[in-house]
């Protein structure tokens, strides 16, 4: 066989094999890259909620619950309030309700908490008023007041175990636990 003949087969098979393995190279990234990836699992101990107090706010005195976040992550976190889900949670098999009917709210629009730091939040229960009748004489005992909130909440709100705030973005549930509860 001609010295020419040779080249140009050798030449063939291998611009032959580069475009096979190129083209298999090619339709590997596509596959990879469009194959459906699960979401990553919810995040609870990312931001945690200590309870602080209950009391009340607006012209109808409606409950309000007061919680400490902690940010356990190495990043600040920033969130407006209107991106997180924000749900009742149940007794019952930690069932969650009322998310998105304006029946929960968190009082704040933004929410920011530097890494490793603490920051405050209220949650507005904006469907339950606290009888007027229930209501002090008096504001100069706080403590008191509170207490009689907390107790009320307890004893007409049986099934409410607490609040969870989903952060669809981040994959992060906030658990804000019961801590009305009478002893």
């Amino acid at each position: 066989m001609d010295t020419w003949k040779r080249i140009f087969l050798k030449s063939l098979g291998i611009g032959l094999g580069i475009g096979i393995g190129l083209a298999l190279s090619v339709g590997f990234c596509l596959w990879y890259s469009s194959r459906q990836v699960p979401p990553k699992p919810w995040d609870a101990a990312a931001i945690t909620a200590t309870f602080l107090y209950a009391d009340t706010t607006g012209d109808d005195d409606h409950f309000r619950l007061r919680y400490i976040l902690e940010n356990h992550t190495d990043r600040d976190y920033r969130v407006k309030t209107s991106e997180l889900t924000l749900s009742a949670v149940l007794q019952e098999e930690s069932t969650l309700t009322g998310a998105g009917t304006g029946e929960l709210k968190f009082e704040e629009d933004t929410i920011f908490l530097p890494a490793k730091d603490h920051a405050e939040v209220e949650i507005e229960l904006l469907s339950y008023p606290f009888p007027r009748d229930s209501q002090p004489k008096d504001n100069e005992d706080i403590d008191k007041y509170r207490e009689a909130v907390k107790k009320y909440v307890d004893q007409h709100l049986p099934r409410l175990n607490g609040f969870a705030a989903f952060d669809d973005k981040d994959r992060y549930r906030i658990n804000f636990p019961k801590g009305w509860h009478s002893h």
